[in-house]
């Protein structure tokens, strides 16, 4: 009886180390994987570099976020924890190489990865991440990253790279706003100093073209319905935000897949 419960919490044990670990922070998956779509869409063709780019943004988010919470804690990291980092690293590794060996792009953005990278790192360590700068930066870099996928294997665009990126970072830094409006760490007015800059910068960026004026339309009109009715907004249930997230998410890639 004894061995026979020994073989049954080994086993348990064994399935929960295997058991995947992966990032609640549904906000990265999101940028990332909607720059990622836009960027493979754009190209000219598709090709499995664009599967191991997505590998390559996966296992380097989850790895990285593995990494930051070992360095935060004062406790040991777990064996799954410390197992799936591994994967992750591994895994993140390979994808790398791969992608630096048939992408100009990522060769010329590998050193700006890594710095952004120590930097976040840094101020995580410091309990700093939550702070607006931070997340703008962490959404802004997140938006790069996607963009490893257009015309991976050709040398960019960088006009066109740099107007798409400006786009997509006006969108997603606008949820930071969101966020902390809806949870009641600030007033409407940055909400709204922010939504006029970033339309103005998406402006000029995009030379007024159908693709920005289409962009600060849904920036205005994500943003209309929290400040006019902000009690109804902040009532609503996490899921009923992600269904409208979502809807917005699909907008923006149509948005951008048929303008630009």
């Amino acid at each position: 009886m004894e061995a026979t419960h020994s073989h049954k919490t080994s086993s348990l044990n064994s399935a929960g180390i295997i058991k995947p670990v992966w990032s609640k922070q549904h906000g990265a998956y999101v940028t990332l994987i909607t720059g990622w779509l836009i960027g493979m869409l754009l190209s000219q063709s598709f090709s499995i570099l664009h599967i191991v780019i997505l590998l390559l943004l996966m296992a380097g988010f989850n790895g990285a976020e593995l990494l930051i919470d070992s360095l935060k804690r004062r406790s040991p990291q777990s064996h799954r924890r410390l197992i799936w980092m591994g994967i992750y690293g591994i895994l993140a590794i390979i994808m790398a190489y791969v992608t630096w060996m048939n992408s100009p792009f990522f060769q010329s953005m590998l050193p700006v990865f890594i710095g952004a990278g120590v930097l976040f790192a840094f101020l995580s360590v410091r309990r700093l991440q939550k702070t607006i700068p931070a997340e703008l930066f962490t959404f802004m870099l997140f938006s790069a990253a996607g963009l490893i996928a257009y015309n991976p294997a050709q040398p960019p665009d960088t006009s066109f790279m740099v107007t798409l990126w400006i786009l997509l970072s006006a969108y997603f830094c606008l949820s930071v706003f969101h966020v902390k409006y809806r949870i009641k760490e600030i007033t409407a007015k940055p909400l709204i100093v922010y939504v006029l800059a970033a339309i103005s910068v998406v402006l000029v960026a995009g030379s007024f073209s159908v693709a920005s004026l289409l962009v600060s339309t849904l920036l205005i009109f994500k943003t209309i319905p929290l400040l006019v009715s902000p009690e109804a907004y902040r009532s609503l249930q996490i899921k009923h935000i992600g269904y409208l997230e979502m809807v917005m998410q699909g907008i923006l890639v149509l948005i951008l897949i048929l303008a630009m």
